[in-house]
């Protein structure tokens, strides 16, 4: 054996002398029986191969695998005709390798190539393809951060990387091709699902070397996709489309590499999603925040299509009313645009035009039907060359069809499609709830409203808004509870607030307090309460559980020994409760149960707002609170300050009669006897103002003290009938002033109530 090989090494010196008068190349290969030799061939582009057979019956076939026959695909189909070898050996040709690749070669003659006598020869030149592969290395000399375009070409244009040119590839780098797929809404293994992905990769590369040096302002470059490129020049930088060449001549065996800073697109594809071309759109900034203020934007632009992902929403339709559709539709409603996007009926205002399935105009005959998001059903006409979709309460025509995306279609409509909206009314009137963010929605926050115990809606304010409202009926004697829950999403809270109206558009809760930068619940506002004439005001109560369970076993409100009412915080880490309190109430509160007691803890509140049990204590569980009085009724009895007669309203008085006081203090001998005075005093108690209607024929003072004697308000009349006016204590603090209506004959006292 090792004979053999010398032999042939020498033979193979031999005939490569002998033959270079015959056939000379820059390399040689042997034919012998079964044999190339060598096997396996590294040239460079340009350089020549002699092959020569010194033994045996050979062809050099470089067009179909005799064992297979299927094709080699090298670039050239190569053939020698059949020789016969001789020990001088025969020259059966020269070939020049011009173009780069690997070209595969066996002998077709007999049962030599299953012999295995084949023959590989790689014509390795550094190509585009090299030049791509190594460009983004940090140890290049001038590194590109092109890894995600070669990536690209590999995979969809490899031809021209390896294969035929030159080439001039206009090449986006890393930062340009992100952008696109942000842009689009994909990772970078989906962009390369696009549909037309191939004519996008195409449109970048231009036939012919380009250098810097061949640029200029004006010049029109066509692309092997067929478009032109144009190259324009601003500030001595050269541009492509609008896309900056930041890196010139990157040199190749096959071409050169241009580097862009943005991703070029020919004319003619569709649009990058349904959102885009709304968001685009100079004539539907309302349809767009709408669907914003719904957080269905980021559904809008999932490329359910092109990701091929049956997990995905979409594809979509959209019929897009215009803004001065949404200004109409806004007048109707007696709103102003802004009210109207931050109404409840944004909601299914906008599911109204948005259809999870594509629907062409070639689908939108007349007659057909199609369901929304919200799965209520539409129809279509077409009639007199114009296109009609025709909802429950109204027909829009479609004035512009067919405007394509990848992952679906707009068409533009001219009115709202609009929703059933249902006539809000109740004995007490329309309540509005108002949410308001500082920041950018409510982070997952949802508010809860309860009345009478019964679930009637979950509001939020979405990602993309700062407001939202919520109208709805309330009766008398309702009682509405407010929860504020988290469905995950976001840590919520922070800088949110709520505010509750009634039907007369005063304020009745504002909330805008936070523990933990969580918003509390509110619960038991009874709707038009009305109150007896024992009432003194209202008891505060505040319910807290450190880490946001609430409490389920509830605190229980006995008040002058029976059960009043059982207060459950079923969420929260805070909850703020009302009840009523009369005159000489005694109220025990019950801790029941609530679950992890030590984080749980309560606040009491009377009537003017000061705190008289605070059992919130941290790692401490609440007690009970036993015989707590509220509004404790003391005797009348009066002092003689500056002039006037005051109750003290502690039974501390130097007068146990109004009649005594007044005799000693003021000079009168009587009083005036209440069923004998025509006035009537309203609201009372009150928030802020008491009405005084007075009828009578006399002079009368009307003087209004606290409880140390001092001035609050006077005013003398002389009254010949009817005296209306209103006393507004709103700026002074909460609790019992005296009103006092003197005359000629005496003189009567009120006490006002400020709660």
């Amino acid at each position: 054996m090792k004979h053999f090989i010398l032999v042939l090494a020498l033979s193979i010196g031999l005939y490569s002398n002998k033959s270079h008068a015959q056939c000379e190349a820059d390399y040689t290969v042997i034919l012998n029986n079964f044999d190339f030799v060598p096997s396996e061939l590294t040239i460079e582009p340009g350089e020549t191969v002699a092959f020569i057979n010194i033994e045996g019956e050979h062809t050099l076939n470089g067009i179909n695998n005799s064992i297979t026959g299927e094709p080699f695909n090298n670039a050239y189909d190569y053939f020698l005709e059949q020789t016969t070898g001789s020990s001088e050996g025969v020259c059966m040709g020269v070939i020049e390798f011009d173009t780069a690749g690997v070209f595969n070669f066996d002998c077709s003659v007999g049962y030599n190539a299953e012999a295995g006598m084949t023959l590989s020869i790689n014509v390795d030149a550094f190509d585009l393809y090299d030049l791509l592969s190594t460009v983004y290395n940090s140890d290049y000399p001038d590194p590109q951060n092109v890894f995600l375009s070669f990536f690209a070409f590999n995979s969809y244009a490899n031809e021209y990387l390896t294969q035929g040119g030159p080439w001039s590839i206009f090449v986006p780098n890393d930062d340009a091709v992100n952008e696109i797929l942000d842009y689009m809404n994909l990772n970078q293994y989906d962009g390369m699902n696009i549909p037309d992905f191939t004519e996008i990769l195409q449109y970048h590369i231009a036939p012919g070397r380009l250098l810097a040096e061949d640029l200029y302002s004006g010049l029109q470059i066509p692309s092997v996709q067929g478009q032109m490129l144009n190259i324009t020049e601003n500030n001595g930088s050269f541009y492509v489309n609008g896309a900056e060449i930041v890196t010139t001549d990157l040199e190749a065996y096959n071409g050169v590499i241009h580097v862009i800073d943005y991703c070029l697109a020919p004319g003619g594809l569709p649009e990058a999603t349904v959102m885009e071309i709304i968001a685009r759109s100079e004539v539907h900034q309302t349809f767009e925040e709408a669907i914003v203020s719904v957080s269905y934007d980021d559904e809008l632009s999932t490329q359910a299509i092109i990701n091929n992902d049956n997990g995905l929403p979409g594809p979509w339709t959209v019929y897009a009313p215009t803004d001065d559709a949404f200004e109409f539709f806004a007048q109707e409603l007696d709103m102003t645009v802004e009210e109207l996007l931050e109404s409840q009926y944004i909601y299914d205002i906008v599911f109204n035009h948005i259809f999870e399935n594509e629907i062409p105009s070639s689908e939108m005959y007349s007659g057909n039907t199609a369901f929304n998001v919200d799965g209520i059903g539409v129809e279509f006409d077409y009639t007199d060359s114009t296109f009609f979709i025709i909802g429950d309460e109204n027909t829009a025509e479609i004035t512009i069809t067919d405007l394509m995306a990848y992952n679906g279609i707009v068409h533009v409509i001219d009115a709202v499609i609009r929703p059933n909206i249902p006539v809000l009314e109740g004995s007490c009137g329309v309540w509005r709830l108002n949410l308001q963010s500082n920041n950018d929605g409510w982070e997952g926050d949802i508010l809860y409203l309860y009345i009478n115990d019964v679930f009637v809606e979950d509001l939020t304010i979405y990602e993309g808004s700062n407001s939202r409202n919520f109208n709805f009926g309330v009766d008398e004697g309702d009682i509405i509870d407010l929860y504020v829950g988290n469905d995950g999403s976001g840590y919520g809270g922070y800088n949110h607030s709520y505010k509750l109206f009634n039907g007369d558009g005063q304020l009745v809760t504002s909330i805008n307090d936070s523990q933990n930068y969580k918003l509390p619940n509110v619960t038991n506002i009874v709707a038009c309460e009305v109150f007896g004439e024992d009432h003194c005001g209202k008891i505060k109560i505040e319910l807290f559980h450190d880490i946001g369970y609430g409490w389920y076993g509830p605190l229980q409100i006995y008040k002058n020994g029976e059960l009043e009412q059982s207060i459950n915080m079923l969420v929260g880490y805070k909850q703020i409760t009302e009840i009523n309190a009369n005159y000489n109430d005694n109220i025990d509160f019950v801790v029941n149960n609530p679950v992890y007691p030590e984080e749980t803890g309560y606040k009491v509140f009377d009537t003017n707002g000061q705190i008289i049990i605070n059992d919130n204590t941290v790692n401490v569980a609440p007690e009970d609170a036993f015989d707590v009085p509220f509004c404790t009724m003391i005797a009348e009895s009066w002092n003689c300050i500056n002039d006037a007669c005051v109750d003290p309203m502690d039974g501390s008085g130097a007068f146990s009669s109004l009649n005594d006081c007044q005799f000693t203090c003021e000079g009168f001998v009587s009083s005036i006897e209440e069923n004998s005075l025509d006035i009537s005093i309203y609201p009372n108690p009150s928030s802020n103002v008491f009405n005084i209607n007075l009828n009578g024929y006399d002079k009368y003072e009307l003087l209004v003290t606290n409880v140390i004697g001092e001035k609050i308000y006077t005013e003398e009349l002389n009254l010949n009938g009817n005296y209306v006016n209103q006393i507004d204590l709103s700026n002074f603090p909460k609790g019992i002033y005296n009103l006092t209506v003197s005359s000629r004959i005496g003189a009567i006292n009120y006490k006002l109530i400020l709660q």
